[in-house]
């Protein structure tokens, strides 16, 4: 399969994906959802907790920008954070085989609020408009370790995710 933007130059858009991570009493949190059944992609699969598509914007002059105001727009719609409320975190910029060889930017999401906090923001969306069916906070072990059979669980996306998350924070 020839995944070059040659070959495929409508295909190509750029994604991104962060997870939340959160520190209560001496504990850090993952904050991982299943995502919509009625999404176009990895429905229904274990997801990072925020993932999108780039949507074109005049703004944009540098990688940095990009994740920016992406990752601002992603965060507020899927999770319902303002800005000031979490730093991003940028970990790599990609491509996922599992997406047909797009682009994809993977972020790190860092968060002084309480699980509470952000279950309070979750229940507040739409649900006609929500990207998770049900969402968990995880527990890492040693401060970056997921379960095993929490990991097992993931989407392609959410694997890599978490695995350049990992990474960062050992």
């Amino acid at each position: 399969v020839d995944f070059s933007v040659a070959a495929n130059p409508l295909a190509i858009c750029l994604g991104v994906s962060g997870y939340v991570i959160l520190e209560e009493h001496g504990r850090r949190h993952l904050l991982q959802v299943r995502r919509a059944g009625k999404l176009a992609s990895l429905e229904g699969t274990m997801g990072p907790s925020v993932a999108g598509v780039v949507d074109f914007n005049q703004r944009y002059r540098t990688l940095q920008d990009i994740i920016d105001i992406a990752m601002e727009a992603e965060t507020r719609e899927e999770l319902g954070l303002r800005t000031g409320e979490y730093e991003v975190v940028p970990l790599a910029w990609a491509l996922e085989v599992y997406r047909g060889g797009r682009p994809q930017i993977f972020t790190l999401i860092k968060t002084s609020l309480t699980r509470e906090d952000i279950e309070q923001r979750l229940s507040s969306l739409d649900p006609v408009g929500r990207e998770f069916d049900d969402y968990y906070f995880r527990s890492l072990y040693g401060d970056y370790l997921l379960d095993r059979k929490h990991f097992d669980e993931l989407n392609p996306e959410a694997c890599m995710n978490y695995l350049l998350m990992e990474e960062y924070l050992i």
